[in-house]
């Protein structure tokens, strides 16, 4: 069973492969930590993979999508269940109870 680690070692080197890819060797660095390549990207690597006389295909990369745990996967947009959403910036302007004015006003 090939992962896509394996499928990316396969290339000279990140900067190759981001090169067929047609992203940045930063990025490739990220896919191999999660053991993922975007599907989008797939077609530019096989041929980047004939060009260079490697055998990946569609269906290799096919098959290490569909081998991979189901626990990494998440739908568009997903977010882990754990996250804290992200701190405001700013605070809230909150508005003064009702009657509140004319009682100060009063004094």
């Amino acid at each position: 069973m090939k992962t896509f680690i394996d499928i990316i070692a396969e290339w000279p080197s990140d900067q190759a492969f981001a090169e067929d890819a047609g992203v940045t060797a930063s990025l490739v660095v990220c896919w191999r930590h999660r053991n993922s390549v975007p599907a989008k990207c797939w077609r530019k690597l096989v041929r980047g993979a004939v060009l260079r006389d490697l055998a990946v295909t569609l269906e290799a990369l096919a098959i290490a999508a569909e081998d991979r745990p189901n626990w990494i996967r998440r739908g568009k947009g997903g977010r882990r269940t754990g996250r804290r959403p992200p701190a405001r910036r700013t605070r809230r302007k909150t508005a003064a109870p009702q009657g509140t004015e004319t009682q100060s006003a009063a004094v």
